[in-house]
């Protein structure tokens, strides 16, 4: 960091940790957004019921991608399906493979008994299969305790799936106004908002309409050009 002209981040919560924890001025930083691949588009329903079929996964679910450090904040998740009406408790869906009996979550989700409510879409090949996976989802679940950008709300916002969203790092910035925003705390608020939104059509296709917006606001050729005038920069001295 201190030796290089220019320091690229992707949003401005990682621009102000980047001066303030690394000492960078903030002269050198410049934003670079991530962007949404073409592949993320909403998919029809047969398509999705398809591939779903094709999984052995449920045809309604909440959906959380991505990793599962303790960052991430699932337990959150295990803590709000304990406490949603059994008539309300969609079942989660992870992607990637299943967990061993042995990690952490698992066990906490057997103590909370929902451990059948939990499945996992198992490895994904590309962005069409896991543009699948987000059409089918009810709801998309990002409980995050930080986030330095938030790339896969915004895809499931790309997919037409409304986002029940952590307000925490970056994810506000990334997000804007089209999302519902929580603490990453409080279980009991995640599990009421969940219930509401599965049940308010309204306010569903509201977010919809949103996200699909905003998610167009990210495109890779931006954040391309966006790199070039930074390497441009650098090259001319900074």
């Amino acid at each position: 960091m201190r030796k290089a002209r220019i320091v690229l981040v992707d949003s401005g919560h990682v621009r102000e940790d980047v001066m303030e924890i690394l000492g960078v001025p903030s002269q050198r930083v410049r934003i670079v957004p991530l962007g949404v691949s073409r592949e993320f588009t909403r998919r029809s329903a047969e398509d999705a019921e398809r591939f779903l079929k094709q999984r052995s996964l449920p045809s309604a679910y909440f959906l959380y991608v991505g990793a599962r450090k303790r960052h991430k904040n699932i337990a959150l998740l295990i803590d709000a399906l304990e406490r949603l009406p059994r008539s309300e408790r969609l079942p989660l869906v992870l992607s990637g493979p299943a967990w061993r009996l042995g990690h952490p979550l698992a066990q906490r989700a057997l103590r909370a008994g929902v451990s059948t409510c939990i499945h996992f879409s198992g490895p994904l090949r590309d962005d069409s299969e896991l543009a699948l996976l987000y059409s089918g989802a009810a709801l998309y679940v990002q409980p995050s305790l930080d986030e330095g950008f938030g790339l896969p709300p915004l895809e499931a916002m790309a997919c037409g799936t409304p986002v029940l969203s952590s307000s925490a790092g970056a994810l506000k910035e990334t997000l804007g106004d089209a999302a519902v925003f929580l603490p990453p705390s409080e279980p009991d608020v995640w599990a009421e908002n969940m219930t509401e939104l599965l049940q308010n059509s309204v306010r569903r296709e509201a977010l919809i309409r949103r996200g699909i917006a905003q998610s167009r606001a990210f495109t890779w050729e931006r954040t391309a050009e966006l790199t070039m005038e930074a390497y441009r920069e650098a090259l001319n001295g900074g």
